[in-house]
């Protein structure tokens, strides 16, 4: 498979809500292929894979090695894994709270990401 650039993605990022046609702008949205993306609220859940299962693994390699972290690591870790084990029971309460989980617990790190300490978690 050939790698592809940022600006051949960007090209691919649609306008509107593949299920009910709206900007996808006005809330938060998944692209599932290119070209085609769900606002979150939208995509039957149920009818897909965790799809935080890259974010479970980043938290494990991460909690390896960083120290000051690890209590907040090994929560976030322990929270999403007990939502892939009962998913897809909570669909999108689920998904949006694993989100906003992410995010914060990124904006915490953002220091030691800008310096390459460990990967992304959004």
């Amino acid at each position: 498979m050939q790698a592809t650039t940022a600006d051949e993605t960007a090209a691919h990022v649609p306008e509107s809500c593949d299920r009910r046609g709206k900007p996808l702008a006005a809330e938060p949205w998944w692209m599932y292929a290119p070209g085609r993306a769900e606002h979150e609220r939208c995509r039957d859940w149920s009818q897909h894979p965790f799809p935080f299962t890259r974010h479970l693994r980043a938290l494990r390699a991460i909690a390896k090695t960083l120290d000051p972290f690890q209590a907040e690591v090994h929560r976030l870790g322990h929270h999403l894994a007990d939502l892939e084990r009962t998913w897809p029971n909570g669909g999108l309460e689920a998904v949006q709270d694993a989100r906003k989980q992410l995010a914060a617990l990124e904006g915490r790190f953002a220091d030691l990401q800008a310096r390459g300490a460990f990967p992304r978690l959004t």
